[in-house]
């Protein structure tokens, strides 16, 4: 699926390259309504789910740091220092 997408990509811009001015121009202008298209669909869609399923989000204690993880990053971080 990448090779097809990267083709499709190269022989679009050697195309775009090759038009005249006139219809090249558009090109640029397709691309910016296809980008508002696409961020509205996603907007709907995230709408549609969470009017479906609901929004569960992340208590506060979701956000706090693991201690241990901490600790270990000091420890790291001093050993580096001293071997520095």
């Amino acid at each position: 699926m990448f090779y097809v997408v990267a083709l499709l990509f190269v022989w679009v811009s050697v195309l775009a390259a090759i038009m005249s001015f006139s219809r090249a121009k558009w090109l640029p202008t397709a691309g910016a309504f296809a980008r508002f298209l696409l961020i509205g669909l996603f907007t709907i869609s995230c709408g549609a789910t969470a009017a479906r399923h609901g929004v569960h989000g992340l208590g506060a204690s979701a956000y706090k740091p693991v201690l241990r993880r901490v600790r270990r990053a000091c420890r790291r971080s001093c050993v580096q220092l001293r071997r520095f």
